[in-house]
């Protein structure tokens, strides 16, 4: 439904789309327990703008996608949603932003690591 709209190959974007709404929650029949946090949306942008980079995805997927999920969100009741467009939209260069997230996230297990280099 959502990759009919494009009028291109499909197969090269099906399993993107697939995965996400997946880790969306909109295909499990427990999809409240799914990304219902500001942390675990963050998890899920960094895996977007990894996967976006390494297999060129359009930002028209992702926010369709994003469309489909909150549609049926709206429908579910979800009372978190993670919004790839508004956090695309809040930053210049949100890859920037997702890899200072990931360094933010690690820094204890860096510190460590340094701090044991001796042993």
């Amino acid at each position: 439904m959502i990759l009919s709209k494009i009028g291109k190959d499909i197969g090269a974007y099906n399993y993107f789309c697939s995965k996400l709404l997946k880790n969306l929650g909109l295909y499990s029949e427990k999809a409240k327990f799914y990304i219902r946090s500001h942390d675990r949306c963050n998890i899920l942008y960094n895996w977007i703008y990894n996967f976006k980079e390494k297999h060129d995805i359009p930002d028209q997927i992702i926010n369709d996608c994003f469309e489909e999920y909150i549609k049926i969100g709206q429908h579910m009741h979800y009372n978190y949603k993670c919004s790839y467009d508004t956090y695309n939209g809040l930053y210049e260069e949100p890859i920037k932003i997702t890899l200072l997230d990931i360094f933010d996230n690690n820094t204890q297990i860096i510190k460590a690591t340094l701090m044991n280099q001796d042993e």
